[in-house]
């Protein structure tokens, strides 16, 4: 029920009827059954901060996604929505600074997505001796077992990878700026406006080592 919540939350208002459909559903559901959900004092902060952010109020957002990361400062959902309002008041820094800090919170996650074929490898149950011995196998199965244990990291990550790409640009780093997508390819690599994106980025690069490499043929090439 929490993870649709947060899914309605993001929801464009004509879009994802599904979505809204099958919360309605689970709610209906657990009424019938008299199931009542654990919940957290912060929430109605959080939903608050939220209905902030899509008024565009993104100071008055920020503020409060803060006080809510000053009572419970493992808050990584809190922390990444704080890193997307940041981010929309062009805050590169700040924002870039609580991408790192959700990145590193989801680090088990980023090592296990770095492992060749985890995310394609079925889960492997079996007694076999010879099977045990691969050392390959092994780690790619641990690590897939990894990814979806904990599969709500793996958003958060490619959320945080592709904000703090975005956190680069805006601080004219653009090579970090690609590496960040890259790694935001590597959760979804088949993600074309993503891809899309990470090419302007490299194309941008390119533009700028030109330039640079004119200048200094021409003996204008700035000072360190």
């Amino acid at each position: 029920i929490d993870d649709y919540q947060l899914a309605v939350a993001y929801r464009q208002p004509d879009q994802d009827n599904d979505v809204l459909r099958d919360f309605e559903i689970i709610k209906e559901y657990m009424q019938k059954n008299s199931m009542t959900a654990v919940r957290d004092p912060l929430d109605d902060k959080r939903s608050t901060a939220q209905h902030t952010y899509y008024k565009g109020k993104y100071g008055a957002a920020a503020a409060e996604f803060r006080e809510i990361l000053e009572e419970n400062e493992f808050d990584v959902k809190t922390r990444s929505n704080l890193c997307a309002t940041l981010l929309q008041q062009g805050c590169f820094q700040e924002s870039l600074d609580e991408a790192h800090q959700v990145i590193q919170f989801c680090a088990e996650v980023a090592s296990a997505l770095n492992e060749p074929g985890a995310q394609s490898a079925n889960l492997m149950d079996s007694d076999d001796e010879d099977e045990a011995e691969d050392e390959y196998v092994a780690k790619k199965t641990e690590a897939a077992k990894k990814i979806r244990e904990k599969s709500g990291h793996v958003y958060l990550l490619l959320k945080a990878y592709v904000r703090a790409g975005a956190c680069y640009c805006g601080l004219k780093e653009y090579r970090k700026g690609y590496d960040m997508y890259e790694m935001a390819l590597r959760v979804t690599p088949y993600d074309d406006d993503l891809r899309e994106d990470a090419n302007r980025i490299l194309e941008k690069m390119k533009f700028h080592t030109l330039v640079h490499a004119t200048k200094a043929e021409q003996g204008t090439a700035p000072k360190k």
